[in-house]
């Protein structure tokens, strides 16, 4: 995963929230059993958090942004992207 967000679900509650934005593909991978594991990413799309995404747009009426092609995938243009989103209809903290 990769960015996540912060919020509380109302502005009365005292419990934060954490949710990823972005999910990679990864394989972990090891020659042998003593070997270290390797990370390796996958040749599958980039998606946003389909959890996130189905409870920003049930509890809050809130769309993410679409997540581009990896070859046009900037992290930090998608973050800034997202963010307005969510300072609509809840309470929430940061996307980092």
């Amino acid at each position: 995963a990769m960015g996540f967000v912060e919020w509380y679900e109302s502005p009365t509650s005292d419990k934060v929230r954490f949710a990823p934005l972005l999910l990679i593909p990864v394989e972990l991978h090891r020659r042998t059993v003593n070997a270290r594991f390797r990370l390796r990413m996958l040749d599958e799309e980039i998606t946003t958090n389909l959890s996130l995404q189905a409870k920003l747009k049930v509890d809050f009426g809130l769309k993410l942004p679409d997540v581009p092609d990896v070859d046009d995938l900037i992290p930090a243009d998608y973050f800034a992207a997202v963010e307005p989103v969510f300072f609509v209809g809840a309470v929430f903290v940061a996307v980092v």
